[in-house]
């Protein structure tokens, strides 16, 4: 069954911050940065911001980097930037989406990192969630949750699958990335200290990023669809989906992720060459055979 999901998260989304910032009577850093970076996305934008501005852990800032829009995104950013002191953002030419998010993170100065894409959505318990499971487990690097799938128009159209356990967790990430980055926290010291973002990679750079975190610290999802992925045919997955492919493949090799992923890496490796290889007439007919018998299982359930 389909519903409104943007609806639901829309609720009071400054009277936390003002309880919290009551409270603190100082500035200090913040518990949590939030890095987001959007090009002509004015269509979502706002929506995105809200939801994270009706988290119910209000220590954060957002910092947004405005690369190079067109349309009336840094306007949005302006306003939200006006109403709330934690929305901060940097107005800049196009370097594209894995400069910007190294941009940003030059910029924060909270303990955790949290990621959400400018289309994407977050659910009001997320943050307090994370922020828990983190300081509970002093090895855990990365921490994504479950989360849904919406359309344009912010309806629910299905589930994605999620894996959970530290050891399943990284053995998965070895063949393929379980993690979705609009849900994720990390640690940012271990960020840092790997470098960030791989500047060579236009996209995949998340799994890139996994994948040499991985051989050091513990990686893990919360079962909870704490976060809401839109789904849009401008969305790099399904425009860019034979780069992307190269690129998680180019990285798979480069950090050895063989140690730590079994029988199923050398499969999924074939999976990753074969999208590469065949024609793309062929891999999108794929792709929509996959996408309806998905459909299909979500709406039978």
């Amino acid at each position: 069954m389909k519903y409104a999901v943007e609806s639901e998260i829309q609720s009071d989304i400054y009277g936390t911050y003002e309880a919290f910032a009551g409270e603190q009577g100082q500035v200090s850093p913040p518990t949590v940065s939030i890095i987001m970076s959007v090009y002509n996305g004015e269509k979502f934008l706002a929506n995105s911001i809200k939801s994270i501005l009706a988290q119910s852990f209000p220590d954060f800032e957002l910092w947004v980097a405005n690369d190079g829009s067109q349309d009336d995104s840094l306007s949005v950013l302006k306003h939200f930037a006006r109403i709330d002191a934690r929305v901060r953002y940097v107005n800049q030419d196009n370097i594209g989406l894995t400069k910007s998010l190294n941009r940003m993170l030059r910029l924060i100065s909270g303990k955790y990192i949290a990621r959400l894409d400018a289309d994407d959505l977050w659910f009001p318990e997320k943050l307090a969630l994370q922020v828990s499971r983190m300081e509970q487990n002093a090895a855990l690097g990365v921490l994504g949750t479950g989360a849904i799938y919406i359309d344009a128009a912010g309806m629910n159209t299905g589930v994605v699958k999620t894996i959970t356990g530290e050891r399943i967790v990284r053995r998965t990430l070895a063949c393929y990335n379980p993690i979705l980055h609009s849900s994720v926290i990390m640690r940012a010291k271990v960020v840092l200290v790997n470098g960030g973002y791989d500047d060579r990679y236009d996209c995949a750079q998340d799994y890139d990023l996994w994948l040499r975190m991985a051989h050091s610290w513990a990686l893990d999802n919360l079962s909870q669809p704490l976060c809401a992925r839109r789904i849009t045919s401008g969305m790099i997955s399904c425009t860019r989906l034979r780069r992307q492919r190269f690129l998680a493949l180019r990285s798979k090799f480069a950090h050895r992720s063989w140690k730590f992923g079994g029988k199923c890496f050398w499969l999924y490796c074939l999976k990753d060459l074969l999208v590469v290889l065949l024609p793309e007439y062929f891999v999108a007919r794929l792709k929509q055979l996959k996408q309806v018998r998905t459909a299909g299982s979500t709406s039978t359930s």
